[in-house]
């Protein structure tokens, strides 16, 4: 989690304590990492730059400890312009920026899970 720990998240300096436990407990798999550093995002370039840092990040922890991980979970993030409604992210320019992003980051065997639940679900409700 980004800021500071709650219920749904570990500090990152815990991870190595976590990962020494889950050795000592087979029956618990650990399938990859799960991001959550940004909220309300509406720009399309900057959470590009934030997926390049989770991919750097979710990598260099499966090469350190040794882990057979591919699974990232990314979060949302993804922003609703309630102001300026012509104004939404860009999906154009994210998804092909997340092709290449893939590619120059070497992430092609990770399965990268996203989670756009307001981006989906904001144009349902009304006042």
């Amino acid at each position: 989690m980004g800021g500071r720990a709650t219920p749904f998240g570990i500090d990152s300096d815990q991870l190595p304590e976590c990962l020494t436990w889950l050795t000592r407990h087979p029956e618990v798999r650990l399938h990859g990492f799960h991001f959550h550093l940004m909220s309300h995002q509406l720009d399309a370039d900057a959470h590009l730059a934030l997926l390049a840092r989770y991919f750097q990040q979710a990598r260099q922890w499966r090469e350190h400890f040794g882990l057979a991980i591919n699974h990232l979970n990314v979060g949302g993030g993804i922003g609703i312009n309630y102001r300026e409604p012509p104004l939404q992210f860009d999906w154009p320019t994210f998804s092909t920026g997340l092709a290449a992003l893939v590619n120059s980051e070497n992430m092609q065997d990770w399965r990268i899970h996203f989670e756009p639940g307001r981006y989906l679900t904001a144009a349902c409700g009304y006042t």
